[in-house]
């Protein structure tokens, strides 16, 4: 969930390490804990790569063979029995409406491969079995598309300019683009795609970053929109300072932000943030404060994010990477 960048680093940090442990935990107030492990095993042939953890309650494996100089083959699983899609935490004005909560566990397998040569440009394909075990809702059509699997294609292109990156903190000088789009056929057809721009650069003790989200989807609902919210720095899907994770679920929506962490001391930084949603049924902006530090290779923070109106919220988290 939101900690993927340091997961995502450790995979490519992999490349000279037989095992790499990732662990970490974040934390949102009122009371959502998010708690992460992923075990990250690459033999010295560089052959195949196998990774085994959980992520919230999401328990995830994946297994990768390389089959050609570029082309890895790729196999996934993962299991969310409790609270997919976020379905115990659903938001109105602002507030979790424990009315509004359902129940879900979603179970997917994928297949594919990566393109993933020398060039900063990649890509893969996925083939996607999916189900969701959905309930609670007051929608008797949603629960009826439901009950049945789905099956779907998703195509990922990407393109990475990093001149240095500091995987435990989350930081980076360069640019990255991400484009991607799934579609899944089932009892009711569905799409989702998103495109994303992001830079960061240093200027003297001052750290620059900032982002753009357009996601754009159809026949969404509220098991398989968009999340967007949180004021953690995520690297998978946009966040926006002052919400609550996952507060808002547009099917279409753009989301900007931006931020500037000041190197006070040491490894010590005090970072500033803002973001903006742009959707049809919501338009607002928040922003957050936070103090970061690494300490023996240990990444922590603490910060409080402020939306347009509302309640603050408080929160943090804490990352490590073992090889």
């Amino acid at each position: 969930m939101v900690l993927m960048s340091l997961i995502l680093g450790a995979v490519r940090g992999a490349a000279a390490q037989e095992r790499v442990l990732v662990g970490g935990a974040a934390y949102e107030s009122p009371s959502l804990v998010a708690p992460l492990a992923v075990l990250i095993s690459r033999p010295a042939s560089d052959v195949t790569t196998w990774t085994v953890g959980f992520t919230g309650y999401t328990l995830r494996g994946e297994y990768a063979r390389r089959v050609a100089p570029s082309v890895t083959a790729v196999w996934s699983a993962d299991a969310t029995p409790v609270d997919a899609n976020h379905s115990r935490y659903v938001y109105r004005d602002g507030q979790r409406d424990p009315a509004l909560a359902f129940e879900d566990g979603s179970y997917h397998i994928t297949a594919g491969f990566n393109l993933d040569g020398t060039s900063p440009w990649h890509a893969s394909a996925r083939a996607i079995g999916l189900y969701e075990t959905v309930s609670g809702l007051a929608d008797s059509a949603v629960l009826a598309r439901w009950r049945s699997p789905y099956v779907g294609l998703e195509i990922v292109t990407s393109y990475r300019r990093v001149v240095s990156e500091r995987v435990v903190e989350g930081r980076w000088h360069g640019i990255k683009v991400a484009a991607a789009a799934a579609g899944f056929l089932g009892a009711r057809s569905w799409w989702r795609s998103q495109l994303s721009v992001s830079a960061g650069k240093g200027v003297g003790r001052v750290e620059l970053s900032g982002e753009t989200w357009l996601l754009v989807g159809g026949g969404l609902d509220i098991v398989n929109a968009f999340l967007v919210g949180g004021s953690w720095d995520m690297a998978d899907r946009p966040a926006l300072y002052g919400y609550h994770y996952a507060e808002f679920r547009p099917d279409r929506a753009g989301v900007a932000n931006g931020g500037a962490d000041i190197r006070l001391v040491g490894a010590t930084s005090l970072g500033i943030r803002a973001a903006c949603l742009a959707s049809p049924s919501k338009d607002t902006c928040g922003g957050a404060v936070r103090l970061a530090t690494v300490w023996d290779g240990i990444a922590s923070s603490i910060g409080i994010g402020v939306p347009a109106s509302g309640t603050t919220i408080v929160f943090a988290s804490f990352s490590a990477a073992a090889l």
